[in-house]
């Protein structure tokens, strides 16, 4: 088994998900906002700049839900 890569991306709801999938993924405005709060050492903001390029399209816009552009959802930009 290929060992898990760590992230540092989160998704903050209260209760169950409504209007939505019950599988939701990270956000990266919520995931700034933690780390705001929490002011995490300094290798865990850079792990988590690193993760966010991830989430970049091709014209530079980071994309807000962390989605690979390779998941369809709606609203997501790819």
């Amino acid at each position: 088994m290929a060992p898990r890569r760590t992230t540092y991306l989160t998704i903050y709801i209260v209760g169950k998900p409504i209007f939505t999938t019950e599988e939701f993924p990270q956000d990266l405005d919520t995931t700034s906002i933690g780390l705001m709060v929490t002011q995490p050492d300094d290798h865990v903001v850079h792990s988590v700049l690193d993760e966010m390029l991830q989430y970049m399209t091709k014209d530079g816009i980071t994309m807000v839900i962390a989605c690979h552009p390779h998941i369809a959802r709606p609203n997501a930009a790819h």
